[in-house]
Parts: C-alpha cells; structure tokens; sequence
C-alpha cells in the first residue's frame, strides 16, 4: 500500500514511563478518526528518526564571525539586521557577536560572545510520530560531573565561585572592554533567573527555549589594560589566573584565546567581588527561528523598542526597572514617562526592526551526534541604576545576539529503542527501561487512506553502576552505556 504521511491529529492517549527516582518520559500516540487537527502539531517525521530514546539537549556555542567592527561593515557572517521606516539597512549584525543600547551607545559594537558554553536541558516529553519534544531545565544533580552548575538551567542553583548569587552559570565571563572609555569597561557574569522551559523537534533540529537570566556586572575599570574579567592563561595545562581574587591559582579556560587579547576567561577566575555593582534581569528567549523587535512612537520619544518607566528629560529610571509600552502604565509619580534612555538601537536613531535569522540544524538530531545550529535572540536590558555603566551602555535599551554551535541529544536511556512502519498500518514502538509494559491502540485516518497506529512501550530494568558512589557516578558500564547519576542512584544511560 503507498506510504502516507499526513499532519498529526490531536493527542488523545499519553504513555507515561516513570523510571528510576520519578523520572519520567512520555511518549504520545494520535487520535482516532474524526477529532479535531491540532494548529500546533508538526507532521511527522521518518521512521527512522528519534529522540524520545534521549533525556537531555545540549547546545555549545561555537567560534564567533564578527568581522570588523562597525554598523555598515560587511565583513565577517551577517546574522540580522536594523533597518529604518523605510526598510533600508542602518547596521549588520554579526554571528556571534553581542549588540545593546540605543542611538548614544559609547562602546564599540559587537562584543565577542565566548565559544565553548554549553546549556543543558532535559527532555521532559516527547512524541515520537511528529518528532516534537518538551524541555525544562537540569540541576546540577541532573547534569553531574564537574563543575556541573556551569551548564545545568535551574534556578537556586548554588555557585561556589559566586557566593550569595544563585542560579546555573550561563557561559563563560564575558569581558566588555571599552575603547573609548577603559574606565567604564565590565565584565559580565550571566547566571539563570527562572527555570528554562522550551520545545524542540527530532526531524530538523530546531527549538526554542527561554532561559531567563540575571547578568551580574562588575565595573573593573582599565584593569590589566583593557582586561575586565581575570584572564586564565599560560602553557597549556598549567593555566593560573592572571588577576582577580585567585590570581596565581590553577584554571581551566572556558573558551579560546583567539577571540581577542581579553580571553581566555573561566568561573575558576572570578572578578573581585567589590568590582559588583548590580544585576540586570534579561528575559532571554533563544530560537532557531527569526525573531524581531518593532520600536514604537511614544509621547517622550520615538523609536522606542524598550520602554521603562523614567523621567521626561533626564535619564533616570524607576527602581527596581518597570518595563511599559505607554505612559499610562507609569503609575509613579516622579517616573512618568515610557522611554529608553536614547531612542533607537546599536548607535542607530532612526531604527525601526530589529531581526536576527537563527538556523535549525535542518536534518534529524536523532543519531546522538553534534548538529551546527544557531540560535538567536532579541531582548530588552534594563537600566543598571550606576551612571557610568549606563550611559556607556545607553540603558535602558535593547540587545540582540545571534550565537553560532552545535545541538546534541545526550543521555540515552538504557534499553530504548522504537520503530515506525507505514503501510496499510502504523506501528510506533518504543521500548525503555523501568519495570511494566503498556500497550495503546488508536485508529486514525486519512481522506484516502485507514491508517491504524499502535503505540507500545516495554519497560526493562535499569542496571546500577557496579563500584559506583553516588552522586560520583564511575563505575563500569556494559559496552557504549555511561555509569550517570538518575535521581539519587547511579545507573548505566546507554545500549550495551
């Protein structure tokens, strides 16, 4: 019979695998003819494409392109752009480059993002006909190994490097170095505010995830030159910290060299903790997609992308901010008008659209393998509260980055395996570890075709790590499988 493949209908029947301490995995089948098609569903993928044998989706950033400096430059990788009412261009953005602040930014623009930051998050439910995924965020316990608050995405994670100031790290320290006035050069340490959350699919890779984050800015001033964070650098191996509070101690660096004379930088180097003057809550949305921002025309200003309730003719900004799209939501008196501190964006006035183009891996992500991708966003930075800062930043006032690397599906559960065929009927299989077996039935159709799809899970039982402690998960495993913490037991993730 010819294979057919229509968008999915609405899920009506959830498999639901809870596995070792609680974990849990859902795998969903479709519903029966005559339900409603679902706008949200994706079509389905290739038989031969999963990821619902996976636990966890890492991205790693990769090296920047970013060309020269400078709006109208078009060297380097072009990931986005400004352009004016009339759409013509007023500012390249550059792949992997950090971009803020309105028309009076006093940097020069972009900034390097580092490479080699890794986000993990895990695989809270997926479908294994359309090939769509839920994610949320890992702990440190989810992570594991070493230093594993420097890629998990929860909240209320401890840091030890920064003591009192909570949450996942975020990549690498970011320096800010300022040409045009080294004193008010920064550097920049990104941690998560809230929870990740987000979604992703199996057949082309692509996702989107909000990872919403304070960033803690240290004002070093000309330190080293124009070195804002502690660089960790000497021959290979025998890394110390240049600077800072563990100058002399021992580092690993978490991103390269090349990216300029302020790299490489690492949480084992922190900044000195008096260098702290605030945080700035950033609600990081990444996408593979192409995400943009449209300024507004306000009563105190026009080419306004993000407005924050402050004072009509000064810069001065409620505290904490109070982000608004009208003067109407301004209620405090003494900041009544909707602005940004210039009008505009990256040194351009007259900005109207901001947009980044971000880029799926565009194949399955099923084979566990490393998938070029890009992800980008486009947000809103509010005011610092410390005037040198913001007014060499231009805050408040928008931001934009486009960050070029890899997807990798990580964590295979032990024993999991499914199949799809088409042909007169649909059979998913799905087969992970835990203890029972469940088996649901459903029938749907087409307009041309009677299609029966079956969805069965098997359950088998997850094998402890032999000479394993937990949460130092190293025992030996069977054949390709790792020895990783699962909820409070160490447990062989992977196939023999």
């Amino acid at each position: 019979m010819k294979r057919t493949r229509r968008t999915a209908i609405l899920p009506i029947a959830l498999l639901v695998w809870t596995g070792v301490a609680g974990a849990k995995v859902h795998v969903r089948a479709h519903a029966a003819k005559g339900s409603r098609p679902s706008a949200t569903t994706s079509a389905a993928v290739a038989a031969d494409c999963n990821c619902c044998c996976f636990s966890q989706l890492a991205f790693t950033t990769g090296l920047p392109d970013i060309g020269a400096t400078g709006c109208s430059d078009a060297s380097g990788t072009i990931s986005g752009t400004v352009v004016d009412d009339g759409g013509a261009t007023l500012c390249n953005l550059k792949l992997g480059g950090l971009y803020f602040g309105g028309a009076g930014v006093g940097v020069p623009l972009p900034l390097v993002i580092p490479d080699q930051g890794s986000s993990i998050t895990k695989i809270t439910s997926c479908d294994a006909v359309t090939g769509d995924f839920i994610l949320a965020a890992t702990t440190d316990t989810d992570v594991g190994g070493s230093n594993p608050n420097r890629s998990c995405t929860a909240a209320g994670v401890n840091n030890p490097e920064y003591p009192g100031k909570p949450g996942c790290l975020f990549g690498a320290p970011i320096p800010i170095p300022n040409t045009n006035s080294p004193a008010t050069s920064t550097c920049v340490v990104n941690r998560v505010s809230v929870d990740a959350s987000g979604t992703g699919n199996c057949g082309d890779g692509s996702s989107a995830i909000n990872v919403p984050l304070l960033s803690d800015i240290y004002l070093t001033g000309p330190t080293d030159g124009l070195v804002p964070c502690p660089r960790c650098a000497g021959p290979s191996g025998s890394e110390t910290c240049q600077a800072g509070p563990n100058a002399g101690q021992s580092c690993t660096p978490a991103d390269s060299a090349s990216l300029g004379s302020a790299f490489p930088t690492s949480h084992d180097c922190p900044p000195a903790s008096a260098a702290f003057i605030g945080s700035l809550p950033i609600a990081f949305a990444l996408s593979s997609g192409a995400p943009s921002a449209t300024s507004t025309d306000l009563s105190a200003q026009p080419f306004v992308f993000c407005g924050f309730c402050g004072q009509q003719f000064t810069p001065s900004f409620e505290t904490p901010p109070h982000p608004c799209t009208a003067d109407s939501q301004c209620t405090n008196g003494t900041f009544p008008r909707c602005r940004q501190r210039n009008s505009g964006a990256f040194g351009q006035g007259p900005a109207r659209t901001i947009t980044e183009n971000g880029s799926p891996a565009g194949v399955c992500i099923g084979d566990g393998a490393t998938h070029a991708a890009t992800l980008v966003s486009v947000f809103c930075i509010p005011a610092s509260g410390n005037g040198t800062v913001d007014s060499a930043g231009d805050l408040p006032g928008p931001g934009a980055v486009a960050l070029p690397g890899g997807s990798q599906l990580l964590a295979p559960i032990a024993g999991c395996t499914t199949s799809t065929t088409i042909g007169g009927g649909t059979t998913t299989s799905t087969s992970i570890g835990g203890g029972t077996t469940t088996s649901t039935s459903l029938a749907s159709s087409t307009t041309s075709t009677a299609v029966a799809t079956t969805t069965s899970t098997s359950l088998l039982p997850l094998p402890t790590c032999a000479s394993a402690t937990f949460p130092a998960c190293v025992g030996q495993c069977a054949g390709t499988a790792l020895c990783l913490p699962v909820g409070s037991a160490c447990v062989c993730q992977g196939l023999p």
